[in-house]
């Protein structure tokens, strides 16, 4: 496939308080071999010495929210800031990734017409492959399989994480990410509505690096691997994944996700018991994102200082 000289690409990073691992990424994104012509940084009102990082760097398009959005409203308010401009291309990520220096082109080489997204493959700081950033979403059983493609293959999948995204221009102009969704499965309802553009590809040549230190907050508990911080998050993992179906699903999906939620939310006590060491107030966070999810109520509900 012969590729135009130079299709415009806009990239789009959401940051909030890791100012070193920014640089890291900005740094990245101006190493490409193919030229990103602006980048937008969204800043989820950190506190750390972010402002420096983007001080230091005048060429960026910074915007500053009055409050911390969750990764919903970042992305959110990053994909708008882009589509006021007619780009051919819009790459979204987190600030704790750092993509290889031809991540960019292998992705750019597979956006063909009937394409409107492509992703990378995933890999942590140690190497390893991180599964479930590409992957076939079930919207009934509100269930990902990961789908890792080989250096040189390329799949159709219906997921691509926002660790990486690259979006056609027209999608993004059409799309926006839920905002109201705070943080979790922003990026699966947003690609429920991307396909209605175009395939969703999976690049097993493009490689982006993630530096997710969520490996320190876990402890082996009976065999398995547990999160000890940052329970909030069970609210809006639980709510969540129904708010997609409830407005993406069939009647009958509907019914099924409702059924599985369900008895996922019976298993939760036990395992609050057990591998949570009898922290019930994570089996109160999903009751309470079941609930929301089956009213349809959305938006910033459970604050994380509340909840650490």
């Amino acid at each position: 496939m012969i590729l135009p000289a130079h299709r415009s690409v806009c990239a789009v990073v959401v940051t909030y308080n890791r100012a070193d691992l920014l640089g890291v990424c900005l740094r990245a994104l101006g190493n490409q071999s193919y030229a990103i012509d602006r980048i937008i940084v969204v800043d989820n009102a950190s506190t750390d010495h972010t402002a420096d990082v983007l001080d230091a760097s005048p060429s960026l398009d910074v915007v500053r929210l009055p409050s911390n959005a969750g990764s919903s409203g970042g992305f959110a308010a990053g994909i708008e800031r882009a589509a006021e401009n007619q780009w051919d291309l819009v790459w979204v990520m987190d600030d704790d990734v750092e993509p290889e220096p031809d991540a960019l082109a292998h992705l750019v080489r597979q956006m063909e017409p009937d394409v409107a997204a492509s992703g990378p493959v995933k890999v942590g700081s140690d190497g390893q492959v991180q599964p479930l950033h590409i992957a076939q979403y079930d919207l009934a059983r509100m269930h990902k399989t990961a789908v890792v493609p080989d250096r040189g293959e390329t799949v159709d999948v219906s997921f691509l994480s926002f660790v990486g995204l690259l979006i056609r221009g027209d999608a993004a102009r059409t799309e926006t990410p839920r905002a109201d969704f705070f943080i979790d499965a922003d990026d699966t309802e947003y690609c429920v509505r991307l396909a209605r553009h175009g395939r969703l590809v999976g690049v097993g040549a493009s490689r982006v690096v993630h530096h997710n230190n969520q490996a320190q907050h876990t402890r082996r508990v009976m065999g398995r691997t547990v999160m000890t911080k940052g329970k909030w998050r069970v609210y809006y993992a639980v709510r969540n994944p129904l708010l997609i179906s409830s407005a993406h699903a069939t009647p009958r999906q509907w019914r099924v996700s409702i059924a599985i939620a369900a008895v996922q939310l019976a298993l939760r006590l036990p395992a609050a018991l057990i591998h949570h060491r009898g922290d019930v107030q994570r089996w109160w966070l999903a009751v309470r994102g079941f609930v929301d999810g089956l009213r349809g109520k959305s938006g910033f509900v459970i604050a994380p200082s509340d909840y650490a």
